[in-house]
């Protein structure tokens, strides 16, 4: 990605249209940028370009800028994703519409998206960005694009159907435009939607199809997707080898071009293996690898299951460490962290909320807090129902049964109403710890 970013400054910069180059610049650019934006709403017609040539450098200009974009959001360089995003549409609305145009207003729609005051001009310009590229003639993988950009900004939000509804439509726009790549993608964050709203069966069949189509297009990143997804199916269905070996089946990759968000998922589910396998040192040590990595703030929405793994492994390595008050205390420091990086990751992403809540309630009973632990088992409850997060209300439910007394009448209703959640969701090793209870 830093080669790729070099060069597309460089590109910029012989177009006419040069970006920051360091983060420092990065806020100053930033304000001109929205300035820009507002200018070009409030006159769009000081803005209008005619002149063909000027057209032409303006829309190659735009496509680098939607690379340099979806860079910065892989990197979770939040304020590089807002500049970049920003420039992109001014780059390209005075052109008029445009694929480009539809692309650079999804992408906004994306970016935005993590902005909580901003969330309603996010879904207006996901709504416009479908609108113009509808309207391209031959722009099939264009909408494509757009339709799964938009699904994932649907997605913070838990619309889960509307964003399958997109997904699906982008992945036939890849076909129909024999796109392999944007297929690929609308596969993998369709399953990651079936995944988060709790239908593990349509989300392991999504992640399936793509090592049959990584091995067509020799793309080592979409076939690392498929056994990342398989893995994280396999941890909420209690297939607990299994997802031991889908993990261990692509270190290679990890070693040599998988991403830091990628290897994030991959080492927090590979504790959480380990963890469940009984072997709490192995867990610990592949958590401490990316341990760091929680103290920056997550921007990308595919952060929830690693956020949702390390808390579980780190709440447990606390439970189980020695009696030493120094080894508890570093237990318990390192929980907080996870669950301190759940909680501001619900903050901007509401579907993250219920986990956030579940485990952090958990990390408060682990502190004595037992009547606050309650308060926010009660909010998962209340929340993941509302927003048809099934897993996470089964898991609310167990924690606060488990926090009642033996004697109390509540624990064995709300501990036997999880048991029949977790099996209508085929989640056997969380079913079984409520079971044992």
């Amino acid at each position: 990605m830093a080669k790729t970013t070099l060069h597309g400054r460089e590109a910029l910069k012989l177009l006419g249209f040069p970006v920051p180059a360091t983060a420092l610049g990065l806020i100053p650019s930033l304000l001109g940028q929205i300035g820009l934006r507002m200018l070009q709403r409030w006159l769009p017609h000081r803005f209008a370009v005619t002149d063909a040539a000027e057209r032409d450098r303006r829309v190659w200009a735009t496509q680098v800028l939607n690379r340099l974009t979806e860079i910065h959001i892989y990197s979770a360089n939040a304020l590089g994703c807002l500049d970049s995003g920003f420039r992109e549409l001014n780059t390209v609305e005075p052109v008029g519409p445009t694929a480009e145009l539809g692309k650079a207003y999804a992408v906004m729609a994306v970016v935005l998206g993590t902005v909580p005051p901003l969330k309603a001009l996010a879904r207006t310009w996901g709504t416009r960005a479908i609108a113009v590229t509808e309207a391209v003639p031959n722009a099939q993988a264009a909408l494509s694009y757009v339709l799964c950009r938009v699904g994932v900004a649907e997605l913070y939000d838990a619309s889960w159907e509307s964003a399958i509804d997109k997904l699906k439509r982008s992945a036939t726009a890849a076909r129909a435009a024999g796109d392999r790549r944007l297929h690929e993608e609308a596969e993998d964050v369709l399953g990651n939607v079936y995944a988060y709203a709790g239908r593990f069966a349509e989300a392991r069949e999504r992640y399936a199809l793509l090592r049959p189509m990584a091995k067509i297009s020799g793309n080592q990143q979409i076939h690392g997707w498929g056994h990342l997804g398989l893995s994280l199916i396999d941890l909420q269905q209690g297939l607990t080898e299994s997802a031991r070996d889908e993990m261990l089946a692509i270190e290679a990759w990890l070693g040599n071009g998988a991403s830091a968000s990628e290897i994030l998922q991959a080492r927090g589910q590979l504790a959480l293996a380990y963890l469940r396998l009984g072997d709490l040192q192995r867990a610990s040590e592949v958590a401490d690898l990316v341990l760091g990595n929680l103290e920056k703030p997550a921007v990308a929405y595919w952060a929830q299951p690693p956020l949702m793994a390390l808390s579980q492994v780190y709440l447990a390595l606390w439970a189980h460490a020695p009696a030493d008050p120094a080894r508890q205390a570093e237990a318990q420091r390192k929980a907080k962290i996870a669950c301190t990086a759940f909680a501001n990751f619900g903050k901007i992403f509401p579907f993250g909320q219920p986990g956030a809540l579940v485990w952090g309630g958990k990390f408060a009973a682990q502190s004595g807090k037992v009547d606050q632990a309650r308060k926010l088992w009660t909010r998962a409850i209340d929340l993941a129902d509302q927003l048809q997060m099934p897993m996470e209300a089964a898991q609310a439910r167990r924690e606060y049964g488990l926090s009642l007394a033996a004697t109390d009448p509540e624990r064995a209703v709300l501990l036997a109403e999880a048991v029949s959640r977790f099996e209508a969701l085929g989640a056997r090793w969380d079913r079984d710890q409520a079971a044992a209870a």
